[in-house]
């Protein structure tokens, strides 16, 4: 039997800022019922986070319960267990200097974690002809800390739009998504895999609500020359009801199936 069998691939520890009193509001994408939620109940898949046997061919990590633990138990906890601190300062309306690291790491890899991600990359693969176990396995499971990650955090500019409205940004089961920017306009991109020219574009950028109050904007760019105290900065922008309005309607399109909001009158 595997480490994990339920799997939040949404943590609570995120999900928490959108809660009262421990529960949050949830609604279908598809617009149904609304209901009050525990953060326990929603955003989970079972053994989503099973690394494919092909992966392990030349390891010494047979057991499926040390894979899977690898993945979640590892991979993802290295950004959960500093969220905390992530989310006391987004609460009290402090410098983000001090977690800037700890926020570009938790967008970019919750960017590459969801059913939805591994879902349209591998049915991007498919009808690009790439059915080969090893080929879709390096490409699904790349993002995981194993290759790349930390040139993509260390080269990631990050600009932040505070919410100074009453109105709150909401988030969803796919909350990191990716977009190209074109003057005011967002092109919403669906799967990235084998696309290497789009880290060089500059207009490429990975969109997470942080909180109600607060949105991340990353602009990673591997393949541009990035000055080094614009890595080490966050960019506040403040930001008016209806660019909320706008931010709350990229996160309902990148959405999978469900969204999450503080108050009943978040959604869109």
């Amino acid at each position: 039997m595997a480490y994990k069998k339920k799997q939040h691939f949404v943590p609570q520890c995120y999900l928490k800022s959108w809660t009262t009193d421990d529960n949050l509001y949830s609604m279908p994408k598809i617009q149904g019922l609304t209901r009050k939620q525990s953060t326990k109940e929603v955003a989970k898949k079972n053994h989503l986070y099973t690394l494919p046997s092909t992966f392990f061919d030349k390891s010494d990590y047979e057991n499926p319960d040390l894979q899977e633990l690898i993945t979640e138990s590892i991979i993802f906890k290295i950004w959960e267990d500093k969220w905390g601190n992530v989310r006391n300062l987004l609460s009290l309306h402090f410098d983000l200097t001090k977690v800037l690291h700890s926020i570009k790491g938790f967008v970019i890899t919750q960017s590459f974690r969801t059913p939805k991600f591994m879902r349209l990359n591998k049915e991007k693969l498919e009808r690009m002809g790439k059915t080969d176990d090893n080929v879709a396995d390096s490409y699904q499971y790349a993002f995981l800390g194993i290759a790349g990650l930390t040139n993509y955090i260390e080269n990631c500019i990050c600009e932040i739009a505070q919410n100074l409205d009453i109105s709150n940004f909401i988030t969803c089961d796919n909350p990191a998504t990716h977009w190209l920017q074109e003057g005011e306009i967002y092109h919403h991109l669906n799967g990235i895999a084998l696309n290497s020219d789009l880290y060089k574009n500059p207009n490429y950028r990975i969109i997470c609500p942080l909180s109600p109050k607060y949105v991340a904007v990353l602009s990673p760019n591997l393949g541009i020359k990035v000055n080094e105290n614009d890595k080490n900065k966050v960019w506040i922008k403040a930001v008016n009801n209806e660019t909320v309005r706008q931010f709350n309607q990229m996160i309902e399109h990148g959405a999978d199936k469900m969204l999450f909001a503080k108050d009943l009158k978040d959604f869109i």
